[in-house]
């Protein structure tokens, strides 16, 4: 989990400091956009990498060198001059982030027996909330005090104490034994990944509940600033507030996931997004009081899709397949965000007066993606899970 806080938080933090990079750095929302989307698209070629490796060595000595080349990248970020120079240090911070990620999912699916997957899960997701409720508000204000690089410097620091924690704590897990590496055997094995029917189910899952939620999520800021009227000292209070929310609510959604089952969770969940997206994507000059209730909502009740939905996908690929499936996984995820995020970048455009334009439709589009990808969920359940469960 504390390498997932810090993992989430380099690709998060760079969301609520648009307003501070657009100004500084002098770039378009496009421009933005591709900022934000370039963690992901390379979190998404090196995940795919990972679906070759991952089944081969042990993970907590991949996890540890990933870990200590992403700490590097970080603090290439600090000291970038220029946009094309912090877009390349992203660049070079998302492939080891993409390690990362499916390193953390194989890790606890390797040692964690599926009956209380769904609260280790929860535990793991509720990084996301750790990220948003402590590290994007004290990034914030370090920005504020000192500069955005700081943040960089914070979260640098940060996890260096988190790699020398690792070293000591985290449990060695051996994968098995494979003689010899082979590239066409890998070739093949990939193929059967992406060929399987369950597996094919659940890549379409995760897609279709990313780029919904990827759309808005790294608009979030620059359209509460530009739109609502929040000044940007108060963008903090959005992610400590809801972060503090979300964290208690995916504590609680992992474990109403273990003990009704996953569809049962996951349903409800998608179904209490979908005002929360329309209410934030078409708000417009709202208090503070009034906006925290809306991107509390907001925050909360996407964070709930995801423990149920990754509790269920969990259950997919056979033990010796788990490296190159979460490989393969994160991968389509990672890809599948930036290119949600592209297209908001494309999308939306600014008036005179800095406004953002046609936020709204990405909302709809978001709101119609969640629940036309229900269909696929209905039927990855159905494959998964026998008719009693």
């Amino acid at each position: 989990m504390a390498i997932q806080v810090f993992n989430i938080l380099d690709f998060v933090v760079v969301i609520p400091l648009g307003p501070i990079l657009m100004r500084e750095l002098d770039i378009t929302t496009t421009q933005f956009g591709f900022l934000a989307a370039s963690y992901k698209v390379s979190s998404g070629v090196i995940s795919l990498f990972y679906s070759f490796v991952g089944d081969h060595f042990n993970r907590k000595k991949f996890t540890i060198v990933a870990l200590v080349m992403f700490i590097l990248a970080t603090l290439f970020c600090a000291i970038a001059p220029n946009y094309t120079v912090l877009l390349t240090a992203r660049i070079m911070a998302g492939f080891f982030g993409g390690i990362l990620t499916p390193s953390v999912y194989a890790i606890i699916t390797d040692l964690i027996p599926f009956e209380r997957r769904g609260r280790a899960l929860g535990m793991i997701m509720a990084s996301f909330s750790v990220s948003s409720t402590l590290g994007i508000p004290l990034g914030l204000m370090i920005a504020d005090s000192f500069g955005w690089r700081s943040t960089f410097h914070f979260i640098g620091a940060g996890a260096t104490v988190v790699l020398i924690l690792n070293l000591i704590f985290l449990p060695s897990v051996p994968v098995p034994e494979i003689s010899k590496f082979n590239y066409k055997e890998q070739i093949l094995r990939l193929w059967k990944t992406f060929i399987d029917l369950k597996h094919r189910e659940a890549f379409l899952v995760i897609m279709f509940y990313t780029g919904s939620g990827f759309m808005l999520f790294p608009f979030l800021s620059p359209y509460a600033v530009n739109n609502i009227g929040l000044a940007e000292t108060d963008l903090k209070y959005i992610y400590l507030v809801g972060g503090v929310f979300t964290i208690f609510m995916s504590r609680t959604v992992g474990h109403l996931t273990d003990t009704l089952g996953p569809l049962k969770v996951f349903f409800p969940a998608v179904i209490m997004s979908l005002p929360f997206i329309y209410l934030y994507t078409t708000a417009e000059f709202l208090s503070l009081s009034h906006l925290l209730i809306i991107s509390t909502g907001f925050m909360v009740m996407l964070n709930a899709r995801f423990v149920p939905l990754m509790t269920m996908i969990s259950k997919v690929p056979d033990e010796n397949k788990r490296g190159s499936f979460m490989g393969v996984l994160m991968s389509l995820r990672s890809f599948t965000a930036a290119f949600a995020t592209a297209f908001t970048g494309f999308l939306i455009s600014e008036d005179a007066a800095g406004k953002l334009i046609n936020f709204d439709l990405s909302g709809f589009v978001s709101i119609g993606l969640s629940v036309f990808a229900i269909f696929f969920v209905l039927r990855l359940h159905r494959q998964v899970f026998t008719p009693m469960t």
